[in-house]
């Protein structure tokens, strides 16, 4: 039986635990196939892809986020009543909580390169505007504004 919060109610708080944590470790699956599609993205400069991609990124966060307090609150009671918990499902809880652990730490430093890159290309981006004003400012030196070149004027006059 399911409860209003989500709990299945009684002592079975352990298995609403083991639940949380399963929909968590799907959550980071989902990141961390996005980052590595989004590395891919900034490299070609797909940024209707990108903006897409993080579209959806930004929706995973979220629901991790709507999760949080519940899964602190589990975790919390895990931590007081471990003892009085069959060691097995203890030790499996907390290696699935290192894995989930481990795994947004590796999603957290892909994003860190990911920003790299797209530093990066703005910076090259940066430079590239930066040359097209020094030769707009160039062309225009040698050709002020309001010169005319004789073979373009307007001869009816």
């Amino acid at each position: 039986m399911h409860m209003p919060d989500g709990s299945t109610g009684g002592d079975d708080w352990i298995a609403d635990l083991e639940l949380e944590l399963s929909n968590r470790s799907r959550l980071v699956d989902l990141l961390d196939a996005a980052v590595g599609r989004q590395e891919s993205l900034i490299r070609d400069e797909d940024t209707a892809g990108l903006l897409e991609l993080l579209g959806m990124r930004q929706q995973v966060v979220d629901e991790i986020e709507a999760g949080s307090d519940r899964l602190v609150e589990l975790l919390d009671r895990f931590e007081d009543e471990a003892g009085r918990l069959a060691g097995q499902r203890v030790t499996a809880v907390r290696e699935l909580v290192r894995r989930i652990g481990r795994r947004l730490d590796l999603v957290l430093e892909a994003d860190a390169r990911s920003c790299d890159l797209v530093s990066g290309h703005l910076e090259r981006l940066r430079g590239e505007l930066t040359e097209t004003a020094q030769a707009s400012r160039a062309a225009h030196a040698y050709h002020p504004a309001g010169a005319v070149d004789a073979r373009f004027s307007d001869r009816r006059a």
